[in-house]
């Protein structure tokens, strides 16, 4: 009887020290893509900045860890993986299945002074098997965003067409594509600036929406990039003038090409 008593006691106390499920909110993240500005479409002609025509007709980015930062500085993660498939105007993530333009996730409700994420895959994920998630996660096989030809994931594809001509006269017939990956390239960014602040009411709705600007893969201020010279990368090996080309291009993405539309 009196062991019985003691189990009865024992439940009682799991049962009551059981937490009710935290409050979520539902976070909507759209990804808005312009070039030089202009709102983006695939093989639209744009101009860059050198003055040449251009266009772009496949363009994937792969963010990971959309993490919410609260004002003492503990964070609530929303998704692990998002893949924007630009040009075929669908959005993957590691919670749902694909969605058009902007993908909903559920998040515990509260008030945030910002937002973190990485570009690409983390290296525990970067180094694992495509093969192993469900066809609809950004980072299946199916995506086509892991390398065929070795381990890991391409970040950023940015592929089209440019003109090459010496007289710049329009016609875009060189192809440039743009991958980068490896782990030495994963970048994160913050916002956490006065004005970033995200407020996720219970069972309500917050969006956060973050603009790429495709031209400004391509150029800095006073650093504009080749597109016909140099228009071909693939990454590896590390160290090369590929790797070199790829490394600018992920640095111009977190300097400039990516911003918080508030």
């Amino acid at each position: 009887m009196r062991n019985t008593w003691l189990i009865g006691l024992m439940v009682l106390a799991l049962v009551s020290c059981k937490k009710d499920p935290e409050p979520e909110g539902t976070l909507e993240i759209e990804l808005v893509t312009t070039v030089n500005g202009q709102p983006f479409q695939d093989q639209v002609v744009f101009t860059n900045v050198s003055g040449r025509q251009y266009y772009f007709d496949v363009v994937k980015l792969l963010l990971s860890n959309i993490t919410l930062v609260e004002a003492n500085g503990n964070t609530q993660l929303a998704v692990s993986d998002v893949l924007f498939d630009i040009g075929g105007n669908k959005i993957y993530t590691s919670e749902s299945d694909p969605t058009t333009l902007v993908a909903r996730v559920q998040a515990p409700a509260g008030s945030y002074t910002g937002v973190r994420f990485g570009i690409g895959a983390p290296a525990d994920r970067n180094n694992g098997n495509p093969a192993s998630y469900p066809s609809s996660h950004p980072l299946h096989i199916d995506q086509k965003m892991n390398w065929s030809w070795a381990t890991g994931y391409r970040f950023l594809i940015a592929e089209g067409r440019i003109d090459s001509s010496a007289n710049k006269n329009g016609d875009v017939d060189l192809g440039f594509a743009y991958h980068t990956g490896l782990n030495e390239l994963y970048r994160e960014i913050q916002w956490n600036g006065s004005t970033d602040g995200i407020e996720l009411p219970v069972d309500g709705t917050a969006r956060l929406r973050i603009q790429l600007d495709l031209g400004k893969l391509f150029y800095q201020p006073g650093d504009t990039l080749d597109m016909v010279k140099h228009n071909l990368t693939h990454t590896t090996p590390l160290g090369s003038e590929q790797y070199s080309l790829a490394e600018k291009v992920s640095n111009n993405l977190v300097q400039s090409a990516l911003t918080r539309i508030k």
